[in-house]
C-alpha cells in the first residue's frame, strides 16, 4: 500500500528532496528479493543441471551393458534435474519473506523514503536514520522498484524504493537523482558474490 510522495521544497537547482512513504506488502517484499537472486540462480541452475548430464553419462559409461546402477542413478539425477528446473528466483524469496516479516517488524509498517544528492534519511516506526550514498553505490532497476544496493553481491543490504510510490512524472526526477548517486549492478553480476 502506497501512502504519499512529496517534494519538500527546492534548496537549490539540483538539491530537490523527494520523500516517498509507502508500506511493503509480502508481495512487494518477494519481488524485490527475487530480483536480487534471479541471474544467480538462473547461472547455478544451469551449472548444476549440467554438472548432473554428465554425471549421468559417467554412470552409463562405467555400468556398460549392466543396469543395475544406472538405473537407480538415472531416476535420482533425473529427480534433482526437476526440482533444480522448479526452484524460481520467486519461490525462494516467498520462503524467505514470513521469516523477514517475523524479525523485522517494522517491515509492515508505514516506511518514510527522503532522497536528496547528500543521501537518505530513512524513516520506520523504530528507526530514523541518515545514510550517505557512499553507503549504496549500486542499484538495480525493475518495473515496480528501484532497489539500493550496498554491494553488487547477493549479501549486501538493499533500500526498497517502489516506484509506484511516485507519479509518473516524479520517476524521471527519481531515477535521475539515483542515476547521479548510483551505478547500475553490472551485467551478470546481480545476486553474485565475489
Amino acid at each position: 500500500m502506497l501512502l504519499a510522495m512529496s517534494y519538500l521544497g527546492d534548496m537549490g537547482v539540483t538539491s530537490r528532496v523527494i520523500r516517498l512513504m509507502f508500506v511493503l506488502s509480502p508481495d512487494d517484499l518477494t519481488e524485490a528479493g527475487a530480483a536480487r537472486v534471479r541471474g544467480m540462480l538462473a547461472r547455478q541452475r544451469l551449472v548444476l543441471v549440467g554438472l548432473m548430464l554428465v554425471l549421468l553419462v559417467f554412470v552409463f559409461a562405467a555400468e556398460g551393458p549392466s543396469i543395475s546402477f544406472a538405473v537407480p542413478a538415472a531416476l535420482l539425477v533425473a529427480m534433482w534435474t526437476l526440482v533444480l528446473v522448479r526452484l524460481s528466483p520467486r519461490r525462494l524469496a516467498r520462503v524467505n519473506v514470513a521469516g523477514q516479516l517475523r524479525d523485522n517488524a517494522w517491515l509492515a509498517g508505514p516506511i518514510t523514503v527522503e532522497l536528496s544528492p547528500a543521501g537518505l534519511r530513512v524513516q520506520t516506526a523504530t528507526t530514523d536514520s541518515s545514510i550517505s550514498w557512499q553507503h549504496y553505490p549500486f542499484r538495480l532497476d525493475t518495473d515496480r522498484f528501484i532497489l539500493l544496493l550496498t554491494g553488487s553481491g547477493r549479501f549486501g543490504q538493499m533500500q526498497i524504493l517502489p516506484l509506484a510510490a511516485v507519479g509518473p512524472a516524479d520517476q524521471q526526477a527519481l531515477r535521475a537523482l539515483v542515476a547521479q548517486t548510483t551505478q547500475p549492478v553490472p551485467q551478470g553480476r546481480a545476486a553474485r558474490s565475489r
